[in-house]
């Protein structure tokens, strides 16, 4: 795919949808109405086609038609010119195909898309209030969580996994410099026990069973403050996709 001038993030995006199965074979076989089709859909369809076409006349496909719809529709959010986020990309693409393809927009436990289908999942997450209170003997701070837990059950097309934060100063021994860690351990969010601090709650999340037939991770590595985005390096290490076994993040077990 052509990168025009700053579009690598669509381009990455759209080869990898154009390799998950049930995406692809849709986009190819289904037949879009033109004059009742959404033109998200259409020009999407179309560049599937060329990217899969066995007798193209060139070895490269140029994104452009995609790009100006995809630019029009989201109010220039994301265009040719300017880099952009591409896991805020997929999302935004994720969620606009599936509205184009007649999907509800209200969360529902069936999918209503081939979108969903691929990749919508549910997971529960388990918050529990956090309250400071002020401890007179020590002069200090105490926090106490709720008694409550609030349970809610939301759908997810994209999983975010956390990298543990970089260590500040380095250690004696170069070779640790960048810290690595398995994607299992990352995973590790979900199992339901491991807790995180969200606001002044903590929360716990599990994925429900039946898991969709393809997962989408996003590891965050960007994080930006008021100044300046910074980027951690942690290198994360993968196992081979037949041998991760996903069964101690799944309820039930």
């Amino acid at each position: 795919m052509n990168n025009i001038k700053a579009n690598d993030y669509l381009n990455v995006v759209v080869q990898a949808l154009a390799h998950v199965t049930p995406i692809r074979n849709f986009f190819l076989l289904h037949d879009f109405p033109v004059p009742g089709s959404p033109q998200l859909t259409l020009r999407f369809s179309t560049l599937v086609r060329k990217l899969w076409n066995p007798r193209a006349f060139k070895s490269h496909v140029s994104p452009h038609e995609l790009l100006q719809e995809i630019a029009l529709r989201s109010s220039k959010r994301f265009t040719l010119t300017q880099q952009s986020d591409p896991v805020e990309f997929l999302s935004w693409f994720l969620n606009n195909l599936h509205l184009s393809l007649g999907g509800s927009k209200k969360p529902s436990k069936t999918p209503t898309s081939v979108i969903q289908q691929a990749f919508q999942g549910h997971l529960r997450i388990e918050s529990q209030e956090i309250t400071a209170q002020a401890d007179t003997t020590n002069s200090r701070l105490v926090f106490t969580e709720s008694s409550q837990t609030h349970t809610q059950i939301t759908p997810f097309l994209i999983l975010t996994l956390d990298l543990p934060p970089t260590p500040l100063f380095q250690s004696a021994n170069r070779e640790s410099i960048i810290p690595q860690v398995p994607l299992t351990t990352l995973l590790n969010k979900y199992n339901g026990i491991t807790a995180s601090e969200k606001m002044s709650h903590r929360v716990r999340h599990r994925l429900l069973h039946p898991l969709p037939p393809y997962l989408l991770f996003h590891i965050k590595r960007f994080s930006k403050n008021k100044f300046v985005s910074e980027r951690n390096p942690t290198i994360v290490t993968f196992p081979s996709p037949r041998s991760l076994d996903m069964s101690p993040y799944v309820e039930p077990n």
